[in-house]
């Protein structure tokens, strides 16, 4: 049996989603500034780079759980060797909806050129 355990811990902050680290996670309205960034070293190489940043995709999404208008936090990965078969730069999507959250995701591995997808299937939202 796997062992399972919180992932992540995201909080509102006027306008922003934040971690539990501080890392921003999304804004509704900085599409300028990097949001946050990541330099991963291994015995003083450089394995890769990745920031993020909003954009503005001006588009619906439909995912299993409906139809939604979406911003997206994307992240831009550039590792420091290039890998055949494996583009470089390479991109992280997520695509957030008003009043409901994170919609769609993407993932992959460092080694793999295969692209992994999540997407909302369903959802609830308490109005109290």
């Amino acid at each position: 049996m796997p062992d399972w355990g919180i992932v992540d811990l995201l909080r509102d902050s006027s306008g922003y989603i934040v971690n539990a680290q501080g890392i921003i996670k999304f804004s509704k309205d900085n599409f300028s500034s990097i949001l946050a960034s990541k330099t991963e070293v291994i015995e003083g190489d450089t394995l890769y780079t990745l920031s993020y940043r909003m954009e503005d995709p001006d588009s619906v999404l439909t995912v299993p759980a409906g139809s939604f208008g979406v911003l997206k936090y994307k992240g831009t990965l550039k590792t420091a060797m290039n890998l055949p078969g494996i583009p470089n730069p390479r991109y992280l999507n997520t695509f957030y909806a008003d009043n409901v959250g994170r919609i769609i995701d993407t993932y992959f591995y460092l080694n793999t050129s295969t692209v992994s997808e999540r997407r909302l299937i369903r959802y609830k939202v308490d109005m109290e």
